[in-house]
């Protein structure tokens, strides 16, 4: 935050505030220090450089807004925080990054089409929740996400929230104490394949693997032919880097499974607007399914709402 306050013009800047009730504590002392910069610098209209998006009825930040003249965004008052990326939550902030958002809606759309209709890449959501929660039970509690997309670096940690939040739970839907839930873990090949296959391949037989493969790119590069060089350093000129990226992971994936260690992997054609649509709409049912399979509440976070009330009371 101080490197950013050297480096923004309060008279350039707006300020998009996100909190569905406005106690968060990490999002809410950040906005104070924004508030009071566009407040000093901007006089009596610098309510109108904010931006809350938040519960369209009540809360704390609501109220904040109507006050002081924000522009307001609502957060659905029945969608939780890491459900909330396709709608204004994620989509706003994705258009002020130039992301064609009603492609991302569209491709989230046709996948839910699909499920309904018990068609691919719908019908996938089932056999993945099925795969993972049979894993589960039979001791494969580490579930890793690599992505050899870097691209989806970040989308990986929303999955690895998704899951943490959504299925770590102490009771069951009917109260029975049980503390259950996979422990998700957000990778990057090939950096990730050199720092964690060898423990993946050798180590506990407690994991099961998905990578996220890119099929085409809309820009490819080439090392350049190096015949005259010693081996092996001529045999890495000539090749396609999106070819080698390829054929990293399928040798990832199949020396795994030689180990006897399971692993899948997702395949997208390419990977745009409706492709990440499509994708965030994937982890929402399949993480949604697990949880009914498991017989737990995924759209509740009670371990996670007792670490806030503690830290209120330290305030």
């Amino acid at each position: 935050i101080l490197t950013l306050l050297e480096q923004i013009d309060p008279k350039r800047t707006c300020v998009n505030v996100i909190s569905k009730s406005g106690g968060t504590l990490e999002t809410m002392s950040s906005f104070l220090v924004f508030r009071e910069l566009l407040k000093k610098r901007c006089g009596k209209t610098f309510g109108t450089r904010i931006i809350a998006t938040t519960d369209s009825e009540q809360g704390a930040l609501h109220d904040l807004a109507q006050k002081e003249g924000y522009h307001t965004l609502n957060v659905p008052s029945n969608v939780g925080g890491r459900y909330s990326v396709l709608s204004a939550v994620g989509l706003f902030p994705a258009l002020v990054m130039d992301v064609d958002i009603q492609a991302m809606q569209t491709g989230a759309s046709s996948l839910v089409r699909t499920y309904i209709d018990h068609k691919d890449p719908g019908i996938l959501c089932g056999a993945y929740a099925g795969m993972h929660v049979i894993g589960l039970e039979k001791g494969k509690q580490i579930h890793v996400l690599m992505t050899y997309v870097r691209r989806l670096d970040e989308f990986t940690k929303w999955v690895r929230q998704l899951v943490a939040e959504s299925l770590g739970k102490r009771v069951n839907r009917r109260g029975r104490v049980i503390h259950t839930g996979p422990t998700p873990v957000a990778s990057v090949g090939p950096e990730d394949q050199h720092s964690q296959l060898q423990l993946y391949s050798e180590g506990p037989f407690d994991k099961l693997i998905t990578f996220i493969n890119q099929e085409t790119h809309r820009k490819d590069l080439k090392t350049p032919a190096v015949k005259s060089l010693p081996s092996p350093i001529n045999t890495f000129g000539g090749k396609s880097f999106a070819k080698m990226l390829q054929l990293e992971r399928a040798a990832t994936a199949e020396s795994l499974r030689l180990n006897g260690r399971p692993n899948g992997t997702i395949h997208l054609q390419k990977l745009d607007a409706a492709a990440l649509g499509e994708l965030f709409q994937f982890f929402e049912i399949t993480v949604g399914l697990m949880g009914e399979l498991m017989d737990v509440n995924a759209y509740d976070q009670p371990g996670v709402e007792l670490s806030k009330q503690l830290m209120r009371k330290g305030m």
